[in-house]
């Protein structure tokens, strides 16, 4: 949900009537999900920065798709000169509705442990392993109706190209917010 927000606020212009109460609504989605971020550097020391399969409980495993998901909004809420293209654009861009620098360096620490937890969970190769290869990644199953069901599904390690893609997506917006920092 954050990421298609996120992409929602990208396109719509700046000025209409609905962005500004859709921007503050989904920087309180952000902040409710920093929340929940875990904290703890379990699983052999990459969870920190993860978020869990069930958002609200420890016990369900850190997610990789969730983490490059969350990750990727909260890159798109601070890009100084708005989203992608939003350079020409009139009107406050979301993150000038961050509401101050504390705001600002709480979310940048969230994105930079967000990238280490996505990063730990991708293979690049670099020890004789295949590239490309995820770990933990949610089984795109859509909803399910209860919780048991969600802790029965399996997480997937290996190759999976949805799990690769929301990665690339992620690890771009990432680089996109360290370039911006550097100007």
């Amino acid at each position: 949900a954050a990421a298609g927000f996120s992409e929602l606020l990208t396109y719509m212009p700046h000025t209409h009537p609905l962005y500004p109460p859709l921007a503050r609504q989904h920087l309180r989605h952000l902040r409710g999900l920093l929340r929940v971020q875990e904290t703890e550097a379990g699983g052999g020391g990459i969870d920190a920065g993860a978020w869990h399969q069930l958002l609200d409980d420890r016990q369900s495993y850190c997610e990789l798709t969730c983490t490059a998901l969350v990750g990727y909004a909260l890159c798109h809420a601070l890009h100084p000169q708005g989203e992608k293209g939003g350079k020409g654009q009139k009107g406050p861009a979301l993150a000038d509705y961050v509401n101050s620098p504390a705001e600002r360096l709480e979310m940048r620490t969230a994105v930079r442990a967000a990238f280490r937890a996505v990063a730990a969970r991708v293979s690049l190769g670099l020890e004789g392993g295949r590239a490309g290869m995820v770990a933990d990644a949610c089984t795109d199953t859509g909803t399910l109706k209860t919780r048991e069901e969600y802790f029965s599904r399996k997480a997937e390690s290996g190759h999976d190209d949805r799990a690769g893609s929301v990665c690339l997506l992620f690890a771009v917006e990432f680089r996109r917010l360290l370039e911006e920092e550097e100007e």
